[in-house]
């Protein structure tokens, strides 16, 4: 699958919040074999800090680091859940997005590509230093030197799958 193809993972999103919808999900995935659901959680630090204090944050408080948003479900459900304090004006909210130094290559803190199709403001890539992204106050992806301090975005993902693919991996 292309990296700029939205789909992958071919994962749905499920709130962990909502309990009776991730029970409901669950039993369906029984009675429909090859399913997937991805379930995804959020915490929005409100203490600015870098990038790299805000990852290591993160992981002091049991996330996989800053969030990774890699579907479109996933990056809709950010841009809704940090809209609020990305309104007030404050520069927007850290991600789990790097560009690297030299080529300006997008890259996910879990190693995925970023899509071509997310929406993103267009940057030179600087051979000096690696960007940092985050979410601007308009909900798109930005890069920002490492010092920046800002809010952190901390997320977690696991894509749960059916019994029956389970078995057909192993």
């Amino acid at each position: 699958m292309a990296s700029s193809d939205w789909t992958s993972p071919s994962c749905s999103m499920l709130w962990w919040p909502q309990l009776p919808t991730v029970v409901t999900i669950l039993l369906l995935m029984q009675l429909r074999p090859g399913s997937e659901a991805q379930m995804i959680d959020f915490y929005l630090i409100l203490n600015k800090q870098s990038s790299l204090s805000g990852t290591q944050a993160c992981k002091d408080r049991g996330y996989d680091g800053l969030a990774v948003l890699s579907t479109p479900e996933v990056y809709s459900h950010a841009v809704e859940f940090t809209k609020f304090v990305r309104s007030t004006g404050n520069g927007g909210v850290n991600v789990g997005l790097t560009f690297r130094s030299g080529d300006g290559l997008p890259i996910w803190a879990d190693g995925t590509s970023l899509a071509t199709d997310t929406p993103r403001r267009e940057q030179e890539p600087d051979a000096e230093k690696t960007l940092y992204a985050r979410l601007n106050n308009f909900g798109k992806l930005y890069g920002t030197a490492e010092h920046k301090e800002r809010y952190s975005l901390c997320g977690n993902c696991e894509c749960l799958q059916s019994p029956i693919v389970q078995q057909s991996l192993k």
